[in-house]
């Protein structure tokens, strides 16, 4: 007589532990976890894909207590994870997140590189919950970033025993395109009130995405000026910074940037941040994982 024995469930802990991890804000966590399935040669937009359906599972259990075991396809030993993951967050958050990994998903099937969009999403997930900028009126932005330029300024001349805290600046230039630009300015008597503010940074934004869409979250919050043919972009996320030294994606950046102001730009980026602005969560997470030495596709590009 032959017994059957049906194959064991595989174990999908590791879905849990990520979203455990995205709870507890602990990126290098949840980027351990994906760089080892990773290595496995797990697809990562099915990744995406599993961890929309069980957060799906926790917007459920938070929505609708008592019906949705229901509605939940899952092993009781899953459920209870997925109880627990359902009490660490408000429902809010949870669909905040969901429709940050669904935008996530639909960007990956365009992303050249699907690791580094995936990375940096649960970097973005374990900062916090998700703020959308929709409705903002394009000059309260600019006020923000005039006053902002201000306290900068003013840094240097505050009196002494008093100073403000001063920012760490981060600089860098493209890495050389293919083709050299001649500049029309000489840099160096290039004075702040020269600098023009680009009013059509948004469209490059827009144009950048559908170049290399992997790489433009990280401008996020940025905004730039020119003078002559060079173009200044202020970034807030340092991750930009090290993305902007690759060629291939200074290359998409110089592309977009031309296809929207109708002529090709010298580059420079900067960011500054004081030492208590780099105490913001999503900053402090990005060096926790550097920290930990997590290997991430940015660093195989960079090797």
């Amino acid at each position: 007589m032959i017994c059957w024995t049906p194959f064991p469930t595989p174990s999908r802990d590791y879905l849990y532990d990520m979203l455990d991890a995205v709870s507890d804000s602990d990126a290098p966590k949840a980027l351990g976890v994906t760089a080892a399935l990773y290595d496995m040669s797990k697809d990562l937009t099915r990744l995406c894909e599993e961890l929309i359906t069980q957060l799906r599972n926790v917007m459920l259990i938070k929505a609708s207590p008592d019906t949705a075991e229901k509605l939940i396809v899952c092993m009781p030993d899953e459920l209870e994870r997925l109880r627990a993951l359902a009490e660490k967050t408000d429902l809010s958050t949870v669909m905040d997140r969901l429709s940050v990994l669904q935008e996530c998903r639909e960007r990956m099937q365009r992303a050249m590189n699907k690791r580094v969009e995936f990375e940096m999403t649960l970097i973005k997930l374990c900062s916090g919950p998700a703020k959308t900028v929709q409705g903002i009126d394009n000059s309260e932005i600019y006020d923000k970033i005039k006053q902002l330029e201000d306290k900068i300024a003013s840094a240097p001349r505050a009196a002494a025993g008093q100073a403000p805290e001063q920012p760490e600046v981060l600089e860098a230039s493209a890495a050389p395109s293919d083709e050299k630009i001649v500049p029309t300015i000489d840099i160096k008597k290039l004075k702040p009130e020269d600098i023009v503010n680009c009013e059509r940074w948004g469209e490059i934004l827009e144009e950048f995405k559908n170049i290399n869409p992997a790489v433009a979250g990280s401008l996020d919050g940025s905004f730039a000026g020119t003078a002559g043919n060079y173009i200044f972009i202020k970034v807030k996320n340092r991750f930009f910074m090290d993305l902007f030294k690759v060629k291939e994606n200074a290359n998409s950046l110089e592309i977009a940037i031309a296809k929207v102001l109708g002529q090709r730009y010298i580059m420079k980026a900067s960011c500054a941040t004081t030492v208590n602005e780099q105490k913001n969560l999503a900053e402090s997470i990005i060096k926790k994982a550097m920290e930990s030495k997590i290997e991430t596709a940015v660093e195989k590009e960079n090797a």
